[in-house]
């Protein structure tokens, strides 16, 4: 099985949210927190997400600057088939 990791992207500093694509290398993704701010942004870090359906599934670990969050956004992405949201 091949899983392709992104991690720690920190697209806040400075804002880059529409333009840094995660071209697929694999079928699977790791995406191993830390992508952005999305509490301060969480229009931009949605859409940058929304290229995420091109994965066949994607395990999201939240890093440390999500965990500190009270509010989240993930949940409100669509889900796919396969890419449920949970």
């Amino acid at each position: 099985m091949a899983i392709q990791i992104v991690s720690d992207l920190h697209l806040e500093s400075p804002k880059a949210y529409d333009i840094f694509e995660i071209v697929p290398q694999a079928p699977y993704l790791g995406l191993l927190g830390d992508i952005g701010n999305v509490v301060a942004h969480k229009e931009e870090c949605l859409a940058f997400l929304t290229q995420l359906r091109q994965f066949r599934a994607i395990l999201f670990v939240p890093g440390n600057h999500e965990a500190y969050l009270l509010v989240c956004v993930y949940h409100r992405l669509p889900s796919s088939p396969n890419v449920p949201v949970q």
